[in-house]
C-alpha cells in the first residue's frame, strides 16, 4: 500500500485512514520530524494527511518517499510492505467494493445505450425501452454511489 499522496520535490503528504488516529499520527510525526533533512512536518487527523516539507538537494525525493513510507508502515499495526517494496502493481480491477460497482455500472451504461441507439435506429420500439430501463437501473447504481458527493 503506498501512503504518498502527492510529491514534488522538498515536499511530499502521505495519506492513509489509520492516520485518522491523533497519537498515532504524532508518534510518526515525531519520528520524521527527526530526520535531519526534514524541515517541517504538519499533521491533519481529521483528513489522516501527514505533510513532510524537507530539503531536496539533502535528500533525493525518491528516498524521501521510501523512507517516509517505511516510517508510516513501521508505526502502523498489521500494515503490509508499502506498494514501492512489491515486485508487481496491483490488478486495476482490484479495488474496494464501491469502485468495482461503479466501474461495472459506467460499462453497463455505456453499453445499454449504444444498444438503446441502435435499437431505436432500426425500429425495435420494445427492445429499445429494455435498454433504456437498464441504462436508468446502471445510473442508478452509479449514483447511489457518489450519493455523497451530489448535494453539498
Amino acid at each position: 500500500m503506498s501512503f504518498v499522496s502527492s510529491s514534488i520535490p522538498g515536499r511530499i503528504r502521505l495519506r492513509h485512514a489509520a492516520l485518522r488516529n491523533p497519537d498515532r499520527l504524532a508518534r510518526i510525526e515525531r519520528s520524521i520530524g527527526a530526520w535531519p533533512q526534514v524541515r517541517a512536518v504538519s499533521t491533519n487527523a481529521k483528513a489522516g494527511s501527514l505533510l513532510v516539507t524537507y530539503d531536496a538537494a539533502a535528500l533525493d525525493a525518491n528516498d524521501c518517499a521510501k523512507r517516509c513510507e517505511a516510517a508510516v508502515a513501521e508505526l502502523l499495526p498489521g500494515q503490509a510492505a508499502p506498494a514501492s517494496a512489491r515486485a508487481a502493481p496491483a490488478s486495476p480491477r482490484h479495488g474496494s467494493p464501491r469502485v468495482r460497482a461503479n466501474r461495472m455500472a459506467k460499462r453497463a451504461m455505456l453499453a445499454s445505450l449504444a444498444a438503446s441507439m441502435l435499437l431505436a435506429a432500426v425500429g425495435a420500439k420494445r427492445w429499445h425501452i429494455g435498454t433504456g430501463v437498464f441504462f436508468l437501473h446502471a445510473l442508478g447504481v452509479h449514483l447511489w454511489v457518489h450519493r455523497r458527493h451530489l448535494i453539498r
